[in-house]
């Protein structure tokens, strides 16, 4: 549990924003549940081990189509619909912080998330998230002690103060870990990720949590863009299961992903329309 203060009444996502932080489940924002089977060849990555190498990812500027399926609560869903872009900013700032720009659009309103990972290893440094709404939050690592907070206009700010028992990676950051595993190349292989993320269970105050994700190469797939592009990928499936990610095979760089359904909202996938150069 935390160590620093935690206010009784936990900031609430206003129902305007709640579709963002969802959406943002698409990049692993939301707590991934513990691991329930783990392979023994399966390889374990941690900030600084060399599993995991930042220097890979190329610096770009990327966008997504955002598709979702509809009355996926009925016997016979409908057909997807396009319900919004998504753009990716991966740019440098000085010569050892990778910063991860991310927007997700909707109708005429964004949310807009900052993430700064260490170049080398992508052991996470600070994240900042803005909602339509005006509320935020914010993450700050600072080694093995993490601090969040959330806020919305004219309330009081939540957060929390806690020190971690090992580093971790941001689970803000699924596919940009993915692409710079090297390891997620050939048919079979399998890694596991430790994750820090934010536990906010009905009625219970918010706290963090270590989790780990294991990734499977499944097979190879022929994926096809909407500019009607084919491209050869590795189809990577989790566990947990439900999410699938493809990088595609000569880049190494994610292109496309499926966030099962949540609560409500019906499955979601995201596609690149503007691929990097």
């Amino acid at each position: 549990m935390p160590r620093g203060r935690h206010l009784a009444k936990p900031v609430a996502l206003t129902p305007k924003c709640v579709p963002y932080f969802v959406t943002a489940l698409a990049l692993g924002l939301a707590t991934v549940p513990s691991l329930r089977a783990q392979s023994s060849s399966a390889t374990v990555a941690r900030p600084g081990n060399g599993m995991v190498q930042g220097r890979r990812l190329a610096l770009s500027h990327r966008g997504f189509a955002i598709t979702s399926s509809t009355d996926c609560d009925k016997p016979e869903a409908g057909p997807p619909l396009a319900v919004g872009s998504f753009f990716e900013d991966l740019r440098l700032l000085g010569d050892t912080a990778l910063v991860a720009i991310r927007e997700w659009r909707h109708s005429d309103t964004a949310t807009v998330d900052t993430t700064v990972l260490d170049r080398k290893t992508l052991q996470p440094l600070w994240s900042r998230t803005h909602f339509p709404d005006g509320s935020f939050t914010a993450w700050e690592f600072r080694g093995r002690r993490v601090q969040w907070t959330a806020a919305q206009p004219r309330m009081v700010s939540d957060w929390l103060d806690s020190t971690i028992a090992e580093p971790a990676f941001f689970a803000g950051a699924v596919e940009l870990l993915l692409a710079a595993s090297p390891r997620l190349s050939r048919l079979g292989s399998e890694m596991v990720f430790p994750l820090i993320d934010l536990h906010m269970g009905p009625g219970e105050p918010s706290s963090f949590a270590v989790s780990t994700l294991t990734v499977r190469v499944t097979g190879s797939e022929i994926v096809t863009l909407p500019s009607g592009e084919r491209v050869e990928t590795w189809a990577v499936s989790t566990d947990p299961p439900g999410w699938t990610y493809w990088i595609e095979q000569r880049k190494h760089e994610v292109i496309k992903w499926h966030v099962p359904s949540f609560e409500s909202l019906c499955p979601t996938t995201y596609t690149i329309a503007s691929p990097s150069p």
